[in-house]
This record gives C-alpha cells, sequence and structure tokens, in this order.
C-alpha cells in the first residue's frame, strides 16, 4: 500500500486495510511519503511491476480540471497497468 499526501499522516483505517491485504496476498508494504501526490505516486509506481492501482475519485470542478490533470490520467497515460477508480 502507498499513499502520498501533503501532510504525511496515515490512512484512517490503515491498519484494517493492511490486514485485509494481508489475508489476500502473500507480501504487503506499507509506504507513506509526503509531498506532491501526482509525482510521487508515478515515481513509485515507475519501480513497480504486477501491480494494480487502486484509487478514489472525488469531484472537481471544470475550472480545476482545465487547469490540473488528475492523478489517474497521468497513470493510465503514462504506465502500463491496471487502474481501478473508486467514486466516493
Amino acid at each position: 500500500m502507498f499513499e502520498v499526501n501533503k501532510h504525511a499522516h496515515t490512512v484512517k483505517y490503515q491498519h484494517k486495510i493492511k490486514l485485509w491485504l494481508q489475508s489476500h496476498y502473500v507480501s504487503v508494504e506499507t509506504n507513506v511519503k509526503e509531498g506532491n501526490t501526482s509525482d510521487a505516486l508515478f515515481a513509485y509506481l515507475l519501480t513497480r511491476e504486477n501491480s494494480m492501482v487502486v484509487m478514489g475519485a472525488y469531484g472537481r470542478d471544470w475550472l480545476s480540471r482545465l487547469f490540473h490533470k488528475s492523478s489517474a490520467d497521468v497513470i493510465i497515460e503514462g504506465l502500463n497497468m491496471p487502474v481501478f477508480i473508486a467514486h466516493c
């Protein structure tokens, strides 16, 4: 599990998510990074093989979409791996 956010705090239910992942996968690692989400996530995923990306989607207004490309678009266009986007 890899997370990037502005303040390097962990996901609210990180422990439960990790337990669930460990029940389905042999190896589960947890990484939390501080910084720019798109850049850090893309750089991390460049080093990964046999991975799947799961992202949450939150609504943005048209002005935001006009000036800022979404993190999902960068990953979908730049990497060859499956991406699942959950609309929350």
